[in-house]
């Protein structure tokens, strides 16, 4: 139905790429389970993580894949839109040379500015998006367009791996997979919400 809302349509993965929340034996997956050995494979690509809260993702970027990073002289890019998370990924990463940790907004300014000295995103193989959803919500705005254009160049040109992390972007997904056509399929990874911490759910009539 061309008529319908994109953000209402649903991609969906490849049966490998679709992760339950729990595993067989009860305990909880995180990202970093299923994806640390894809990580080798994915130079030069867009990556979509479709998973919600306390699944790892954070946990993923700071760990996994910045200890494949720094065996492999590579640098990490970590884009954020909300304040407390950039104060927590400071502090986290203080002590970590190849993460720099940054937020949108700002880094849409200097390139807006066409400001190298403050951010050169050639200097970095990965580019992590956190609630990557911001980016597309707004991509009309004429201050996210900027940092929306420089992505896509950049998976286009093969220049840097851009991680997109989000639980609720289903437009964002649709967009990069079905119509920019550099998210590619198999390269698209769900894992399934879990709502087992609700203890009460209030229906209001």
């Amino acid at each position: 139905d061309k008529n319908k809302n994109k953000s209402d349509l649903t991609i969906e993965p490849l049966a490998e790429n679709h992760y339950k929340r729990y595993k067989e034996d009860g305990t909880k997956l995180y990202v970093g389970m299923a994806l640390k050995d894809k990580i080798e494979s994915w130079t030069g690509k867009a990556i979509g993580i479709n998973a919600g809260m306390e699944c790892g993702k954070t946990h993923f970027i700071l760990h996994d894949l910045q200890e494949y990073a720094e065996q492999n002289n590579k640098n990490i890019l970590f884009l954020y839109n909300r304040r407390p998370l950039g104060q927590k990924l400071r502090e986290e990463t203080k002590r970590i040379n190849n993460i720099k940790v940054m937020a949108y907004q700002t880094v849409q300014d200097f390139i807006n500015r066409n400001d190298e000295e403050k951010i050169n995103l050639d200097s970095y193989n990965y580019i992590v998006c956190d609630e990557a959803h911001y980016i597309f919500n707004d991509v009309f705005n004429k201050r996210t367009i900027y940092i929306y254009e420089e992505l896509i160049k950049r998976i286009k040109e093969k220049r840097a791996t851009i991680i997109f992390m989000t639980a609720t972007g289903n437009e964002l997904w649709n967009t990069l997979i079905n119509e920019e056509e550099i998210l590619d399929i198999d390269n698209y990874y769900y894992f399934e919400p879990s709502y087992r911490h609700i203890k009460k759910l209030y229906v209001q009539s």
